[in-house]
């Protein structure tokens, strides 16, 4: 008798602590479909892809200007020769500098750049597209 009262007691005390918790939030088709667009690997993913495009065409499109590269050096040597004059060893040390300049311009492949930039223009239209179908997808799929 007492083990089946200590019983009901606990069950009384553990249903209680459970009729405590707070209701779930509800949650409506929008923000059903807000949440699956923000979470979803393939809009994520449409997402990249359009950076990626975007990083090309910026490329792209520098890669039309002139490349100017400018490099230094200097150096110290020192050693011990013998003098013609007096055929004795001296110490002797020098100073070298070395500097030098690149450039380089496109001349023939203009057309070609040109054709690249318009090309990836576009594909970061199609990628822009893609990212469009890919969250109409998901709003499907969610409703």
């Amino acid at each position: 008798m007492k083990l089946s009262s200590v019983i009901v007691a606990l069950l009384m005390v553990c249903s209680s602590a459970f009729a405590q918790t707070p209701p779930a939030e509800k949650w409506d088709l929008q923000k059903c479909v807000e949440y699956a667009m923000q979470n979803n690997i393939s809009v994520r993913q449409a997402d990249l892809q359009i950076r990626f495009a975007e990083l090309d065409l910026h490329q792209s499109k520098q890669s039309i200007y002139p490349n100017a590269n400018f490099s230094g050096n200097v150096g110290f040597s020192a050693g011990r020769n013998q003098d013609p004059t007096t055929f004795s060893l001296i110490t002797t040390g020098f100073i070298f500098n070395n500097y030098t300049l690149q450039t380089s311009v496109d001349l023939f492949n203009w057309f070609s750049k040109k054709n690249t930039i318009a090309a990836n223009d576009l594909t970061v239209k199609a990628r822009q597209e893609g990212l469009e179908k890919a969250k109409n997808d998901v709003a499907l799929n969610v409703a």
